[in-house]
C-alpha cells in the first residue's frame, strides 16, 4: 500500500521509475512498536533539505506525522521501515508514503555479533555532493552542493575546489565539522538515542 498525496493506490500502480525525472527530497523513517521515533530529526534534515533546494514548502502545513500515523494504522506496521518522499516536477509536487524492505539485529544477533566485511573505497572529491540528501549533515556548511542530475553545477563546483583560498577554506573548516563525528562523539549520540527510547517506554 502507498499513499500519494494521502490517498490509497496499490503498488502496481507506482513505477518508481518516475522519480528518476524531477528532484525527489525523501526521509526514512524508523517504526519502532507502532511509533516513529527520530521524527524530529527526520523533520530537521527534510526541511533543511528543501530550504537549500530553494523550494518554497512549509513541511509544517505538509503534516506529515499524521499521514506516517495514517499508513501506520492502515498497514498494522509495528516495526519497519516508511519512506518519505516529496517528488518535484516542472509544473506540481506530490508526496509519496510507503513502506520498504528492512532488517533490524535479532537477539541472537546482539548476544553473538554478526559477519561484517570491509570496503575501501575512495571519492575524487567527497567535498562536492547532492543536495536534499545525508551528504550535507555530513559535509557541513562549507561544503559545495549541487542538485542531482545537474551536470554542469556538477563540473562547475568540482572546478572551484581548485581555487587556493576557496579550497584551503574548506580544508579547514572540514576538519573542523569532522570533529562531530569522531567515534566518541557517535558513540555518546548513539547511547542518548537509546536514553530516550528507553525513557519514552518506561
Amino acid at each position: 500500500m502507498i499513499l500519494l498525496n494521502n490517498q490509497i493506490v496499490q503498488p502496481a500502480e507506482f513505477p518508481e521509475s518516475q522519480f528518476k525525472t524531477g528532484l525527489s527530497i525523501y526521509e526514512v523513517i524508523r517504526i519502532f512498536k507502532g511509533h516513529a521515533i527520530f521524527l524530529k530529526d527526520n523533520l530537521l534534515r527534510l526541511r533543511n533539505s528543501i530550504k537549500k533546494s530553494n523550494i518554497d514548502i512549509d513541511i509544517h502545513q505538509l503534516r506529515i506525522e499524521d499521514k506516517l500515523n495514517r499508513l501506520i494504522a492502515l498497514e498494522h506496521i509495528e516495526e519497519g521501515n516508511i519512506k518519505y518522499v516529496l517528488h518535484l516536477t516542472k509544473d506540481k509536487w506530490d508526496e509519496y508514503i510507503y513502506q520498504i524492505p528492512h532488517h533490524y539485529p535479532t537477539e541472537e544477533n546482539y548476544k553473538n555479533g554478526i559477519d561484517t566485511i570491509t570496503c575501501e573505497a575512495i571519492r575524487l572529491n567527497p567535498e562536492v555532493a547532492a543536495t536534499g540528501s545525508c551528504l550535507e549533515e555530513a559535509g557541513g556548511e562549507h561544503s559545495l552542493y549541487v542538485r542531482p542530475h545537474d551536470v554542469e553545477g556538477l563540473a562547475a563546483a568540482i572546478a572551484r575546489t581548485q581555487e587556493p583560498s576557496l579550497r584551503a577554506t574548506m580544508i579547514e573548516e572540514g576538519l573542523k565539522w569532522a570533529q562531530r563525528f569522531t567515534q566518541e562523539q557517535m558513540a555518546c549520540e548513539t547511547m542518548e538515542c537509546y536514553r530516550k527510547v528507553l525513557t519514552k517506554e518506561t
